[in-house]
């Protein structure tokens, strides 16, 4: 009897020990991905996927606008019902209200995805950039169950980071979008309409142009060339091309400059200097407003009046030297166009 005992005892150890090692295991197996750093140039970023991802590119209507965007989604499916997703998409405005916009976008992304219900929601700063990150469960019968998201933006753009599985492994999510790193690429940008060449520290650019009355029966045309880095300060250029040449003397300059600072009314003058830049008459101006600066160098080259600018919440503006003096003009001598 006593040997029995001690084989059940021996059996009953083993069988724990069994129970162990699969639990274990099945921990492993669910963590064990092959990370791998994917680099994005189109949306500047980089972040780890647990298997290679493949790229997708889509089209979707904006809601009460005739405009499209296009959605460009990396998916990666290491094992069934387990999938990684990021998708960038460019607008064509910029949010003003980053927390109605935040949750919209994560509505609009539980309502695409099924019957999902809300777990937690969490809006805050993720990457030093507004955003929201929540979990959802799928109230229907189908898979995956659990929907974990991590929505960021950054001037029109959206980031949206995504893992559907059906153990709601939090830790898995946690390490790939904590893997997300946005980063200064700087790429120069010729603009042949406008005769210069710039490095802007994004490939992610924007261009915005419009045709301005002067009188009756002339117009300028003005062309805006925009980005923001990794730390959400913009970046821009912005050109007016008259119909006729600009003398830039001091006077101009002066007006250029009196339009600026009523265009931005709210915002006070903290320094104003007079320079020269490329060999042109210049002048560099800074304005604050709360915690948010913009700083100017403006010059003008026959009918081409340039305006280098850069906002953000730090005065110093480290990178605004290196973006503006990797400004050349194409042609020194344009001619009227």
């Amino acid at each position: 009897m006593k040997r029995i005992y001690l084989n059940l005892k021996k059996i009953i150890a083993i069988c724990l020990v069994l129970l162990f090692l699969i639990v274990i295991g099945s921990i492993f197996i669910k963590t064990s991905y092959n990370w791998a750093k994917l680099y994005s140039t189109d949306g500047s970023f980089s972040i780890n996927f647990p298997s290679a991802p493949t790229k997708t590119v889509s089209e979707q209507q904006l809601k009460n606008d005739s405009r499209k965007v296009a959605i460009t989604e990396y998916r990666s499916e290491p094992s069934k019902n387990i999938i990684f997703s990021l998708y960038f998409t460019k607008y064509p405005f910029y949010f003003d209200d980053t927390t109605k916009t935040l949750v919209g976008l994560r509505d609009e992304t539980l309502s695409s995805n099924g019957k999902f219900k809300l777990l937690t929601s969490n809006l805050g700063k993720y990457f030093g950039l507004p955003g929201v990150k929540f979990t959802a469960i799928n109230q229907d019968s189908t898979s995956p169950k659990y929907l974990n998201d991590l929505i960021i933006l950054l001037g029109n753009s959206a980031y949206i980071m995504e893992l559907d599985d059906n153990n709601n492994d939090l830790a898995s999510f946690n390490k790939f979008y904590s893997s997300f790193s946005l980063s200064d690429i700087w790429q120069t940008y010729t603009s042949n309409e406008g005769n210069f060449r710039i490095s802007f520290p994004t490939a992610s650019r924007n261009m915005w142009s419009s045709d301005i009355s002067l009188s009756a029966t002339q117009k300028k045309h003005e062309i805006t060339i925009d980005t923001f880095d990794a730390k959400g300060d913009q970046y821009s250029v912005q050109l007016d091309i008259y119909p006729y040449n600009l003398s830039g003397s001091q006077e101009e300059l002066n007006s250029i400059k009196s339009h600026i600072e009523q265009a931005l009314a709210g915002f006070t003058v903290i320094s104003d200097k007079d320079s020269t830049f490329k060999g042109y008459r210049s002048f560099d101006l800074l304005l604050k407003k709360q915690n948010n600066f913009i700083k100017y160098r403006d010059f003008v080259v026959n009918n081409y009046a340039y305006i280098i600018i850069s906002s953000s919440t730090n005065s110093d503006f480290p990178k605004f030297e290196d973006f503006a003096n990797s400004f050349q003009l194409i042609n020194t001598n344009p001619t009227i166009k």
